[in-house]
């Protein structure tokens, strides 16, 4: 059994997780330690210190340039989407709304009617792209959704007016006592 020594510490649980992950992607196995109390209350995250990320003495050297790497991308790329802008309309007001590109996925105000909208994952742009891309290609995936939708949508009609029958045999047996 190995010592292990703290190379990093987080204060959110996913950043923490894909650190984990891009070491075993390395080749170098590493644990969370008290990743399971600070999801439970996270409250208590200051209390710990953190999540700590724990290797082996001997992959520490190693494991920490990975680490600095790994965070120097993770900075890198969000300094990236601060400067890139997600374009999209309010499904309120139809008003153009742009917001810069580390908003993607969460929720704003929208700048003219105040409501709030979900800000896309993609700018409207990159979805014409996208759909353009799968027009070019269907996928079999679709082609399966279409072939299933109608026996459900039959299926529910028939369930529907199953449980009406029901009901109306049941009220006419009531009536007739």
């Amino acid at each position: 059994m190995s010592i292990l020594v703290t190379i990093a510490t987080y204060h959110s649980q996913p950043k923490a997780e894909a650190a984990r992950i891009f070491l075993a992607q390395e080749g170098i196995e590493a644990i969370l330690i008290n990743e399971t109390i600070v999801a439970m209350d996270w409250l208590l995250m200051n209390a710990i210190g953190g999540i700590k990320l724990q290797v082996a003495t001997v992959d520490a050297e190693r494991a920490l340039s990975f680490i600095n790497k790994f965070d120097a991308d993770q900075r890198e790329r969000l300094k990236s989407q601060a400067t890139e802008f997600v374009r999209f309309k309010c499904s309120e007001c139809d008003k153009p709304q742009q917001f810069t590109g580390d908003r993607r996925g969460g929720v704003e105000t929208c700048t003219k009617c105040g409501c709030y909208i979900d800000v896309p994952s993609f700018s409207d742009e990159e979805m014409i792209e996208q759909h353009q891309t799968i027009d070019a290609a269907p996928d079999t995936a679709d082609v399966a959704k279409r072939r299933v939708s109608l026996p459900v949508e039959i299926g529910c009609v028939v369930a529907i007016f199953m449980l009406a029958l029901g009901y109306g045999v049941y009220f006419y047996f009531l009536r007739r006592l």
